[in-house]
């Protein structure tokens, strides 16, 4: 297992939200990214592009970051994947199991807050954790 940390939309957007409740999200991001551990993957950085003020800004502060790639095998896990949910009575979104998939391809864990990871890791390898728990 990697050192990297895979961070999903879900807890970038609490990191980028003020108040308590975002305290533990924002906490954790800023410890990954200091330790040059955070990474990405291009989903992520489309979902967050969709809310982003400035496209520069959200540039700018993905640049240091890693960046795990999506691409056929990681999209082929996510089809596998989400067929041995739905035998679960479960769903998570393409999106979601893309990212996941680009976690389990390089042996990182994603940090979510997202009850559709806890699901994948369920039927799958994926190692995720959430600030919740």
């Amino acid at each position: 297992m990697s050192d990297l940390v895979l961070i999903d939309t879900s807890a970038w957007i609490r990191f980028f939200r003020t108040g308590e409740e975002n305290r533990r999200a924002t906490d954790e991001v800023e410890r990954l990214m200091e330790s040059d551990r955070a990474c990405y993957t291009e989903p992520v950085y489309v979902e967050l592009a969709i809310g982003a003020r400035s496209q520069d800004e959200l540039r700018d502060g993905f640049v240091a970051l890693h960046l795990l790639n999506a691409g056929e095998s990681e999209w082929r896990w996510a089809w596998e994947t989400a067929f041995k949910l739905r035998e679960k009575g479960l769903y998570a979104g393409a999106t979601d199991l893309v990212i996941a998939g680009a976690a389990v391809s390089r042996g990182v864990r994603v940090f979510h807050h997202d009850k559709h990871f806890r699901w994948i890791a369920e039927v799958s390898a994926l190692e995720e954790y959430s600030y919740q728990a």
